[in-house]
């Protein structure tokens, strides 16, 4: 086992920290996916420098640099209800989810590494055409399997204290717990199983330049600045024309005189009734 103190002297003191704050994520997500903790901590080593703000400037996030799109599609894998790439739990899930199928489909961690980074489709055609993997894809991959023996023995540190899991003396007592009841079934009853869950095709991931696009520069500064267009600041949009008083409102028309009523001209003199006689 690695001593914990030649694992962590390697790093700077805010290395060491941003590293250790993201452990316990780590260690979770490489034993859900059946991963090793230090082949994680070296993507997100390469990808990131461990900062979960990391933004490229092609528009992968987190600490391990996902594209918004692949993002979306890995949180519906996973039964989330919204892709939070700057969430170190999400994106090192998420991360851990797609290596773990490129590893299934390649049968190769550095294949698997090179799929991550350049796209499952790109790794594919090279292998079948027996075409050498292009300079930045190799150059990607050794930097990842040389980030990877820096983390190596990691896992077996306490992250709290820097000692190694067998040196820590102090007992674990497990209380007994009572038996857990499920809705809708009685006590000592088990409850029937949930139904399987069936792994899909590799084949189906979104491939090639998703997570970082074929273009990206592998040095680029993850901490470089850029403009995030998802900004919540107010942007001032001048309307001079609200600027001004607004003018009087015109005067209503006055309504049209009504017309006199024509003059009742006394009936003519005449005979009228004659009297009874």
């Amino acid at each position: 086992m690695a001593d914990p103190e030649v694992v962590l002297a390697s790093f700077s003191e805010s290395e060491r920290q941003r590293i250790l704050a993201v452990q316990g994520i780590v260690d979770a997500a490489a034993g859900e996916r059946a991963i090793d903790p230090s082949l994680l901590n070296a993507i997100i080593w390469v990808e990131s420098r461990f900062d979960p703000q990391a933004k490229s400037s092609a528009g992968a996030r987190g600490l391990m640099q996902l594209m918004p799109a692949t993002a979306a599609y890995l949180a519906k894998r996973m039964g989330e209800r919204s892709a939070r790439a700057y969430d170190p739990e999400f994106n090192v899930r998420a991360g851990a989810l797609y290596l773990s199928e490129m590893i299934s489909k390649f049968g190769d961690e550095q294949y698997a590494v090179a799929a991550y980074h350049a796209g499952p489709g790109n790794v594919k055609r090279w292998l079948e055409h027996g075409e050498d993997f292009p300079d930045y894809s190799q150059d990607y991959v050794a930097k990842v399997m040389a980030a990877r023996e820096r983390f190596r023995g990691l896992d077996a540190v306490d992250k709290t204290h820097g000692r190694s899991s067998e040196e820590r003396s102090v007992p674990v007592i497990v209380e007994p717990k009572a038996e857990p009841r499920t809705l809708g079934h009685e006590p000592g009853v088990e409850p029937e199983p949930p139904p399987e869950m069936i792994a899909p095709d590799p084949d189906t991931l979104p491939d090639a330049a998703e997570i970082h696009g074929m273009a990206r520069v592998l040095d680029d500064d993850p901490y470089a600045d850029y403009e995030d267009e998802e900004s919540d600041e107010p942007v001032f949009v001048p309307h001079p024309e609200l600027d001004k008083d607004p003018p009087a409102p015109e005067p209503a028309p006055e309504p049209a005189p009504k017309p006199k009523p024509a003059p009742i001209e006394p009936e003519p003199a005449g005979l009228g009734l004659l009297p009874d006689l």
